[in-house]
């Protein structure tokens, strides 16, 4: 009866796998769509010209370094709650979890705990709550960034203010108190949703244990370290494709952190749509043609988001293959 139930879990997770998959797919050819207004002529000569530039491979090289170090706060974490899991599968399974970025909230990184699930058999409200804190710790980042940007375009201060104010409720809502007693209250009452609130009780003792001063400050700094890197990733690209606008650093924290903000806000799939709206309005105020300005912003995307995906999804179908009969029973 229990391999039954397994069983039936494993399939659900499979099935909800691959729509994300397919989800994603699909989007990226709306994207490449609606990409070619900036005119498939234009795209080819960028292409020509990437790849024989060395700021582009600089560029890459920052937004491998951004997963590297995304990886690094991940097997932190696994460490810090004792998983009995090692590095490279741990790695791998973060890795799948990439090609489901671009999913509504990235609930598509969720399949890094239902991978480890079925193969170590990993508490998937203790994994679900590290991802829980891992959004938290980048959204701080952002936010940083974005507050960068803020002192130098005006009209886009709320949506950093409002960021700022979202935090706090949130960290409150991740503590133990008074949430951790309503909901003991309400599993006390209710025979039904024991379950289920047992579990939220475990996401919520797995996020508070990440709140704690050390593992928080220490999560925080792998988030500003990792998204730096693909701010990096954007200012060289930049370099390339704006040569003759003196581009300062600090512009692309700002325009990375508030096309972020904005992409998170607007509730679709990976940003898509805000995040190159408020890049391309930002890199025009500072000199950009709007068909530059479109270029920078669907190279940066095509390495940060699309490529790391396709990446994300090899690893994904290899730990699939890998892994097919060797699920916790």
């Amino acid at each position: 009866m229990k391999i039954e139930a397994q069983s039936d879990y494993s399939y659900t997770q499979h099935k909800w796998i691959i729509r994300s998959v397919i989800t994603v797919i699909s989007l990226l050819f709306i994207y490449i769509y609606f990409s070619s207004w900036a005119g498939w002529e234009r795209i080819e000569q960028t292409v020509a010209l990437l790849s024989h530039s060395w700021l582009f491979v600089g560029a890459l090289g920052m937004v491998f370094l951004s997963i590297a170090v995304r990886v690094a706060r991940w097997l932190y974490y696994g460490r810090h709650f004792d998983w009995p899991i090692p590095a490279v599968p741990s790695s791998m399974a973060f890795i799948a979890s990439i090609a489901l970025t671009a999913t509504p909230g990235k609930a598509g990184e969720l399949v890094k705990s239902a991978l480890l699930r079925m193969r170590y058999g990993t508490a998937l409200s203790e994994s679900a709550g590290v991802l829980l804190i891992e959004r938290l710790t980048d959204l701080i980042a952002i936010v940083l960034f974005a507050v960068v940007g803020m002192s130098f375009f005006t009209g886009f201060g709320h949506y950093v203010l409002l960021s700022v104010v979202l935090l706090p409720p949130l960290v409150l809502f991740l503590g133990k108190f008074p949430l951790r007693n309503v909901l003991l209250a309400a599993q006390a009452r209710s025979e039904r949703s024991k379950k289920f609130i047992a579990g939220l009780l475990r996401l919520l003792d797995t996020a508070g244990s990440l709140l704690r001063p050390k593992p928080f400050i220490i999560g925080s700094l792998f988030a500003l370290i990792a998204w730096s890197c693909e701010v990096m990733a954007l200012y060289l690209i930049m370099l390339q494709l704006l040569p003759d606008l003196l581009i300062a650093p600090w512009v692309a924290f700002g325009v990375f952190g508030l096309a972020t903000i904005v992409g998170v806000l607007v509730l679709l799939p990976g940003g898509v749509g805000g995040f190159e709206a408020t890049a391309i309005f930002l890199l025009i105020q500072f000199g950009a043609t709007p068909a530059d300005a479109a270029i920078v912003t669907i190279v940066f995307r095509s390495i940060t988001l699309w490529l790391m995906s396709f990446i994300g999804l090899i690893v994904l179908i290899l730990w699939l293959v890998v892994n097919r009969n060797k699920n916790v029973r």
